[in-house]
């Protein structure tokens, strides 16, 4: 690991990992952003343009064994690094001619292919951001990096929403979507050629050649590291404290995630495109200081007082995302509902690196990248089930009532995981089997905040 000493290759190694994630960030929501225009040009109903965003957190199910297997490999921090640019470059390179083919249909499925092998790569950078600390970070920087390292994925959905929401029209579609396309598949192109001649799985001279994701001396075969997981998860679902903190985290990011994309749905009755579009981008930036807030929340505390910080963090979304619901509804100033929605990023985003550094404590018997990849399993079928329950609202409904009443059910599910948080004891994996036995051992963390 990487120790106390501050190497200084480690900013480069950090900055080379960031850019797959922020990549696959920008092609998740650049063309959710315009669903409406994606419609018109494609011929396609607003089902199928959704279902472009839920590929992403279906495909993490499916991807994530085969990018456990690359981590356990020898030097599998680098390989994953690399498998995620070399995915995203595919997914970027075959959303390029999706304008140029004069056949909609065809356009549109190069689309939804792009968005597969892009989703594809999420198993590969978003449960390694505590590896990635730990290789190369001292104790005093690993909650800024792995924040950073986290955060980036949010940035490029805000660059995405951003670019696409101001820069595409109804009349330049197709040459503004081609120019997005070339540029972010120059990005990610470029980076993946740097990831390969110059990314390192950690400072010359230490232990880090084997990413050893699953524990030590497992099996690197798909099907053998299949078992492995099912396994882990089994006997890690055991631990009561870490299953109920599985649910909090899978409802908090879930809505972290949704709120951007179904944000016009709820906007789309007495706000123009525009107002829309600056909504959408304040909520989805301001998430970016926000984690980065979290981590240096993590330091400033020494890892400590997660529940406190987390419980801080669940209430003020609650009450947030509250207001938000009803200054839609009731058509406040506009000014006023920007102002909701960065407050609302803000709270939401700090969230994030705490859930994932308490998530590591509480299964200490795990190396990092099992237990994010356990955090995120959960969050991206949650996420997927609460997109699903919003389509159904906005089609039983009018798109506007039936966002007001999806904001609704955020707030509530927030307000429900804030106040049984009130009462939990984050206790670990290993100490809770032994006060199974032993029940006056007094618990690591239930004192914590």
């Amino acid at each position: 690991m990487g120790g106390e000493e501050a190497h200084p290759q480690r900013w480069a190694m950090l900055a080379m990992f960031c850019v797959p994630s922020m990549v696959n960030g920008v092609l998740f929501l650049s063309t959710g952003a315009v669903s409406d225009l994606v419609e018109k040009r494609f011929d396609v109903s607003a089902g199928l343009v959704n279902g472009c965003g839920q590929v992403f957190y279906l495909t993490f199910l499916g991807s994530l064994l085969s990018g456990l297997a690359v981590l356990n490999r020898e030097d599998g921090l680098r390989h994953a690094t690399l498998m995620a640019g070399l995915l995203n470059t595919a997914g970027a390179a075959i959303r390029v001619p999706s304008t140029l083919v004069s056949n909609s249909h065809l356009g549109f499925s190069l689309i939804v292919l792009s968005s597969l092998i892009s989703a594809a790569s999420q198993a590969y950078f978003l449960t390694v951001p505590t590896l990635l600390s730990a290789q190369w970070f001292p104790p005093s920087d690993r909650g800024a990096s792995t924040a950073i390292a986290g955060l980036v994925n949010q940035a490029g959905m805000a660059v995405g929403y951003f670019v696409t929401r101001f820069f595409v029209s109804d009349n330049n579609f197709d040459t503004a979507m081609l120019r997005i396309n070339l540029v972010t598949l120059l990005c990610i192109g470029s980076t993946t050629v740097a990831i390969y001649f110059f990314f390192k799985s950690g400072p010359a001279g230490q232990d880090v050649e084997r990413g050893d994701a699953c524990g030590d001396g497992t099996p690197t075969n798909l099907l053998d590291v299949a078992k492995h997981v099912f396994e882990v998860a089994k006997g890690t679902l055991n631990n009561r404290s870490f299953t109920y903190f599985l649910l909090v985290f899978g409802v908090n990011t879930s809505v972290y995630w949704s709120t951007g994309l179904l944000l016009d749905s709820a906007m789309v009755d007495g706000f123009t495109s525009t107002q829309i579009a600056i909504a959408g981008t304040v909520f989805l930036t301001t998430g970016i200081p926000g984690m980065f807030l979290g981590g240096l929340f993590l330091d400033w505390c020494q890892r400590r007082h997660h529940k406190a910080l987390i419980l801080m963090c669940l209430v003020l979304s609650a009450l947030t995302m509250t207001s938000l619901a009803f200054a839609l509804w009731l058509k406040f100033p506009t000014w006023e509902c920007y102002l909701i929605c960065g407050i609302l990023g803000l709270f939401l985003g700090t969230s994030q690196p705490i859930f994932l550094d308490l998530g590591v404590l509480l299964t200490p018997s795990l190396n990092e990248t099992i237990s994010c990849a356990l955090l995120f399993l959960f969050a991206t079928q949650t996420g997927f089930l609460l997109v699903f329950v919003s389509t159904f609202l906005t089609s039983e409904f009018s798109s506007f009532k039936g966002g007001f009443y999806n904001n609704l059910l955020s707030a509530a599910l927030l307000g429900i995981c804030a106040l049984t948080f009130t009462f939990y004891k984050p206790v670990p994996q290993e100490q809770e089997e032994v006060q199974a036995t032993t029940p006056e051992l007094p618990a690591l963390l239930v004192n914590e905040g």
